[in-house]
């Protein structure tokens, strides 16, 4: 005996009434779940994400993954005191740190940021800060580095090795890539677009004038000090090496070892 299964629910034909009554409508899915639907019916496309995602990882963090610059000592000073220090973040450059701090902050942001925000709009406002930020690293960096040039007139080179010199171009490049960001319409609230730009000028602006990011010539400094007994507790990155630094020995160290103990 066969049990008979109920169609009532399921109409084979609908009139147009029914049709104008929504029956039997699917929910329509938004633009990028049909869009990451789309992707992942394409073997191709998530191989190609993923080479991406890679690159990016890198890009990110290959500063941190790799670095002459250890991640963290102890140096010891006069009388024996001792302090902790961290030559690696000392020594990121304004670029890596605007990475990082897109990386760690503003993606997670793009999608669990505030639901009063549609996630192309959050997406925008994203790209357009960190667009804001990165020309204003670039751009503020050169002008002082051109008002620094021995060439420059006397009073150029002054006022830029000043003090407050570099901190006072930064700011007024900044300034004038807020007021530009602030005007391209990421969402129709002025008070959201100009938070934005408030937001990554500071970050431009600090990180601009505060990051080190300055060349080391001799990295051979950590180890003559920590054979010397000038500094101690090195910790080394996953591979103590940067591309200003040319001795591939210090590779084989694994991370947490000490060179006079190698």
């Amino acid at each position: 005996m066969t049990e008979s299964k109920d169609t009532t629910a399921i109409p084979v034909a609908i009139s147009g009434i029914d049709v104008m009554r929504g029956v039997g409508a699917v929910r329509a899915k938004g633009f990028w779940a049909d869009a990451w639907g789309r992707v992942l019916k394409r073997p191709g496309a998530i191989f190609g994400m993923c080479w991406i995602g890679v690159i990016a990882f890198f890009a990110v963090f290959g500063p941190i993954v790799a670095n002459a610059h250890p991640l963290t000592l102890v140096r010891v000073g006069a009388g024996g005191t001792a302090m902790r220090e961290w030559p690696l973040f000392a020594n990121l450059t304004p670029t890596d740190w605007a990475l990082l701090i897109g990386c760690i902050v503003g993606l997670p942001w793009i999608f669990i940021g505030p639901r009063s925000l549609t996630r192309a709009q959050r997406l925008g406002i994203f790209v357009v800060a960190a667009l804001q930020v990165g020309f204003t690293i670039v751009i503020a960096g050169a002008i002082v580095g051109w008002a620094q040039d021995p060439s420059r007139a006397e009073w150029v080179k002054a006022f830029a090795r000043s003090g407050a010199g570099p901190w006072t171009i930064i700011g007024v490049i900044s300034l004038l890539f807020a007021m530009a960001a602030a005007w391209i319409p990421t969402v129709d609230s002025r008070r959201v677009r100009v938070g934005a730009a408030v937001l990554a000028l500071l970050v431009g602006w600090g990180l601009s004038g505060a990051s080190g990011g300055a060349t080391l010539i001799n990295f051979e400094r950590y180890l003559e000090d920590e054979q010397s007994g000038a500094i101690r507790e090195v910790t080394w990155t996953l591979i103590p090496w940067s591309p200003q630094y040319s001795r591939s020995d210090m590779v084989a160290i694994a991370p947490g070892e000490r060179v006079a103990d190698v």
